[in-house]
């Protein structure tokens, strides 16, 4: 008879915790789609050279824009209007995306990563365009 007890009371401690989960489930999901309360992660981390708040480094013809990160920062660079791709800024040197060098000023490694897409965009052109 005492086992059976054990038993019910085992049965009923497991039947309430999972009701308690599931109301707490419930109430986080409902929580999320009806009232998000997202703080400071919601933040544009992809801000455009224009915008204000945005952490610029202008170098001759380029404009890196911060992305994120501490150890390397990331960075996006810019051409005009265009963007060419990420450099790396790392404690005691730069890098990019495209090559495995270590520069010792972010613009040669912007201005090596312009030239890897522009010789590459010279291999993909027609005959006529590369005459």
């Amino acid at each position: 008879m005492k086992s059976d007890c054990c038993l019910l009371n085992s049965q009923t401690a497991i039947a309430n915790t999972t009701k308690t989960l599931e109301k707490s489930w419930h109430k986080v999901t409902m929580s999320f789609f009806q009232d998000p309360d997202w703080g400071d992660c919601c933040e544009p981390i992809l801000l455009s050279p224009s915008n204000p708040n945005a952490e610029l480094i202008e170098i001759s013809g380029y404009t890196l824009v911060y992305c994120y990160g501490a150890c390397p920062k990331i960075y996006r660079v810019y051409k005009g209007e265009s963007m060419l791709g990420l450099v790396f800024q790392h404690i005691m040197y730069w890098t990019n995306e495209v090559d495995e060098k270590q520069y010792a000023k972010p613009l040669n490694a912007a201005v090596a990563l312009d030239y890897f897409f522009l010789a590459a965009s010279m291999t993909n052109a027609t005959p006529d365009i590369a005459a």
